[in-house]
């Protein structure tokens, strides 16, 4: 038996309900055994093949995220067009399609040197270790060196282990010593780095493991950008429900299950398109979906409109 829908209208009834009764119930329901498991986490992973959520690139064996509203990835909805042009059909374009590997530091395994902490380039090195290579390296061309990788991996040790990113929304690890993902540190540096968090190195002896502190000019203001920013668009399922209030938190996780009961509800809803309403919530920090009916103007659509009903 399938679970009873719950409108999210705003009409007459809505006020006979309090905000502390509609959650009380919709948190029994998403604990219940017929709500889908993978989407109770407040940081919701959906699979490459979810039949309504997936991500993967059409072509058989591509390993990178389907394009937003696309059935492939970026490079090969562009070869999809293409052969489009061409009068040419699916079926050539799926035979002549070769898979591609994923860029960026998604899905990369881990850092050779730091077992535990993600890849995150195809280098197979965290974002530290990285960005001490391409330091590295430089300064040995400058300086007429050699800079044979074998030379730099032979004097690289683990790095201390970091907490998750200061972006309170953000699911992801701290990828600096200074508490940002590398998706953020970046939009920090180009917003002007607000209160110039800096980290400060100490390596008392070769041998001994590195430590570190930070420093602020205004500890104020890098914590009031941390909780400001807003999480990366991702195209590869993740969805980080942090930084919503608990009804609105609750209200996504069943509409999200709601819309993958059935045939007439079966429509394919990216997870980055979500995840920018989401935000939207989470900025305008509202207490329920019913108070944003701003929604249709700042994303319209099918998704805001199934969302709000």
């Amino acid at each position: 038996m399938s679970a009873p829908a719950l409108a999210l209208a705003t009409d007459s009834t809505a006020g006979t309900r309090t905000t502390s009764d509609r959650l009380e119930l919709l948190q029994a329901l998403i604990a219940g055994p017929s709500f889908d498991p993978v989407l109770r986490p407040d940081v919701i992973r959906v699979p490459r093949d979810y039949p309504v959520y997936g991500w993967r690139c059409g072509v058989p064996g591509c390993e990178r995220s389907r394009d937003t509203w696309r059935d492939y990835c970026c490079g090969h909805a562009a070869q999809w067009s293409q052969f489009q042009r061409e009068g040419r059909d699916i079926v050539a374009f799926l035979k002549d399609a070769v898979p591609l590997k994923p860029r960026g530091g998604r899905h990369l395994g881990n850092c050779v040197f730091c077992p535990e902490v993600p890849a995150y380039s195809g280098n197979s090195l965290c974002f530290l270790h990285s960005a001490a290579l391409v330091k590295w390296s430089a300064f040995q061309r400058r300086n007429g060196r050699p800079d044979d990788y074998e030379l730099w991996a032979a004097r690289q040790e683990p790095l201390p282990r970091l907490d998750e990113c200061l972006v309170p929304s953000c699911p992801e690890g701290a990828g600096h010593y200074i508490g940002l993902c590398p998706y953020h540190l970046l939009r920090y540096t180009r917003e002007g780095r607000p209160g110039n968090a800096k980290a400060i190195h100490q390596r008392p002896r070769r041998g001994a493991p590195a430590t570190f502190t930070v420093n602020y000019v205004d500890q104020a203001a890098f914590r009031g950008w941390c909780a400001k920013a807003t999480p990366a668009g991702r195209t590869d399922g993740v969805l980080s429900l942090r930084g919503l209030r608990p009804l609105a938190r609750a209200e996504v996780k069943w509409v999200l299950h709601r819309h993958a009961q059935g045939p007439a509800e079966g429509a394919h809803w990216p997870i980055s398109v979500v995840q920018r309403l989401v935000t939207e919530c989470q900025r305008q920090e509202i207490n329920s979906l019913a108070d944003l009916g701003a929604v249709r103007r700042i994303m319209g659509g099918a998704i805001s409109g199934s969302l709000l009903r």
